[in-house]
């Protein structure tokens, strides 16, 4: 929430959309977090996707929202996994 709120200023809702997703494994969980790995990448989109069912679940965002977001995940979890890999490797291209 924390990355929502103060670098966006987006609802919960929005956690599940494509251009906060990408933003946020795909830049700043691998440049901010000084932990970050492609394990502990895995592990906390693991934990965001949990996080997100139990939303779906009560009702604060809809079941497609939630499926969006899985399927994002699926498709550019492992762009995001090499990204991390190549950040930590000091091969990362931008910065």
């Amino acid at each position: 929430m924390e990355f929502l709120n103060f670098h966006h200023d987006a609802e919960i809702e929005h956690g599940v959309e494509y251009t906060y997703l990408a933003d946020f494994f795909g830049y700043y969980f691998i440049r901010k977090c000084m932990w970050s790995t492609p394990a502990t990448l895995k592990s906390t989109a693991a934990s965001i996707k949990k996080f997100y069912k139990c939303m779906a679940e009560h009702q604060v965002i809809d079941e497609e929202s939630y499926k969006e977001l899985l399927s994002i995940m699926k498709d550019f979890d492992p762009e995001w996994m090499e990204e991390c890999d190549d950040y930590n490797k000091g091969n990362a291209y931008y910065f």
